[in-house]
């Protein structure tokens, strides 16, 4: 016999198993309470009325003036407009009416007067007429005109003339314009001819000196020559002026003249002699002068009243 057995004697029988009991219920869930209905939407109610703009309020104070801007530039010029028609030329005046009188004064009885003017005649009433290869005027001021040197041609009687001769007292004027002084000493107005012997003598001459100075100058016996060159007052630049030369009766003694205006008186000096075969010649000076009213009064010293009224007749 076996243990289990004897096990199993000792404890009866499984009886069998019964069956499953039913399954209880599940009990019944609260009851849930009804939704309520959806309220009815209310109605939009109208749009308000536009409120008024506000009156407009009243104007401001002027603000202050604002700073003056910068000159603007320079207009261009005006075009020139256009020249005037020339007038009609006049008729050619008289002697006595072409220039001032002091031009044609025939006072102290000159032996050669050349206005220069335009013409190379003698208006003393002598007939010295001058010749000259290339004549030429300009306008000397004062609306005048005047003979224009060119340096290189002369106005000349080229020959001897007995009236236009002097060997003693003489006046010798005119009227005279430069805007530059030479650069060497320059014969204006003389009465020579070329060498040294007797006949050829120079006897009497005005140059101009380079610093503006007037100087006479003469020769004796066989060409010494004499002069005098007075340096205290010099030729005005660029304005037209009376310039006189007088000698003594006996040419020992010369005095110039500048617009009336004594400005030298020589000392004794030795008179020229000879010059027999000598001219009247005016030039050829430097080019760019101009000279006119040429008034030569040989065997008359002026004096200084006349000299000056002289002066004052050319010059207006």
């Amino acid at each position: 016999m076996k243990l289990t057995d004897l096990i199993d004697g000792l404890t009866g029988p499984t009886g069998p198993t019964g069956p499953a009991g039913a399954i209880g219920g599940t009990g019944p869930s609260g009851p849930t309470g009804p939704t309520g209905p959806i309220g009815i939407k209310g109605a939009t109610g109208p749009t308000g009325t536009t409120g008024h703009y506000g009156a407009t309020g009243p104007t401001g104070p002027s603000g202050a003036r604002g700073k003056t801007g910068p000159t603007g530039p320079t207009g261009s010029a005006g075009s020139t407009g256009s020249t005037g028609v020339t007038g009609p030329t006049g008729p050619t005046g008289s002697d006595a009416e072409r220039w001032t009188v002091g031009q044609h004064d025939t006072t102290y009885s000159p032996h050669g007067l050349w206005q220069l003017d335009g013409r190379l005649t003698d208006s003393s009433g002598g007939g010295f007429t001058l010749t000259n290869a290339s004549a030429s005027w300009v306008d000397m001021g004062y609306g005048c005109l005047g003979h224009w040197l060119d340096g290189t041609n002369r106005c000349v009687r080229a020959a001897y003339d007995a009236d236009l001769a002097s060997l003693g007292a003489l006046a010798l004027e005119f009227v005279f314009h430069i805007s530059v002084y030479p650069a060497a000493e320059q014969p204006l107005i003389n009465f020579t001819s070329v060498g040294e012997a007797e006949e050829n003598n120079c006897q009497y001459q005005i140059s101009i000196m380079p610093d503006g100075s007037l100087k006479y100058f003469c020769e004796y016996d066989a060409g010494v020559n004499v002069g005098y060159n007075p340096t205290t007052y010099h030729i005005p630049l660029g304005v037209p002026c009376h310039i006189a030369m007088c000698r003594s009766s006996d040419a020992t003694r010369v005095k110039f003249y500048i617009n009336g205006v004594l400005v030298g008186t020589s000392g004794v000096l030795t008179a020229p002699t000879g010059g027999g075969s000598s001219f009247f010649g005016i030039g050829p000076g430097v080019a760019g002068w101009s000279i006119s009213s040429v008034k030569l009064i040989p065997d008359d010293d002026l004096s200084a009243a006349e000299v000056l009224s002289e002066a004052n007749l050319c010059l207006g």
